[in-house]
């Protein structure tokens, strides 16, 4: 049974999946989007009974879809098929500016992300996760942007310190 892949801009899938039969199978023929592939640079098709496997190299956002195997011997023809999800690696867009607050003024610090969604943001201050939302700082995510603050309601002496943000999907 093939199963469903997610993967990122750039890096090699391998779709496998086992097919048992008497007699062994004659055929293998492997579908993007009911498109029949051929052995490429882009796609590797082996068939090493009872193994049979595509790999898609260098995947880009055109290889989402749905990736189908038919197998066929003398008496019958089994299908199965998996989808492939393409994501984008989350990217910085710039660099966040210090910040030089006054004490018991208000702060922001904010950045702006692009890649795929859902995008999970880490606030970390002096390289510790921060726990947010707290009484004095919360986060303010622009989806439509992608643009993320960390909002200081209120600037203390102890909020000095090295604040980092790591971005994962």
């Amino acid at each position: 049974k093939l199963t469903d892949v997610a993967t990122t801009v750039g890096q090699p899938v391998t779709f496998s999946c086992e097919c048992f039969g008497l007699p062994k199978p004659t055929a293998t023929t492997w579908y993007f989007n009911d498109v029949e592939l051929k052995g490429t640079a882009k796609y590797k098709i082996e068939s090493k009974y009872p193994l049979m496997n595509l790999t898609v190299n260098k995947t880009d956002i055109a290889d989402i879809g749905k990736y189908r195997v038919v197998v066929t011997n003398v008496e019958q023809t089994i299908e199965n098929q998996a989808d492939l999800l393409v994501q984008i690696k989350p990217k910085l867009e710039g660099k966040p500016q210090d910040a030089q607050p006054i004490i018991e003024e208000t702060a922001r610090i904010q950045c702006k992300f692009s890649g795929s969604q859902p995008l999970t943001v880490t606030w970390l201050k002096n390289g510790e996760p921060l726990s947010l939302p707290n009484d004095n700082i919360e986060v303010i995510s622009e989806a439509d942007t992608g643009v993320q603050a960390l909002v200081f309601k209120c600037v203390y002496i102890e909020d000095k310190a090295s604040y980092t943000v790591q971005v994962a999907n």
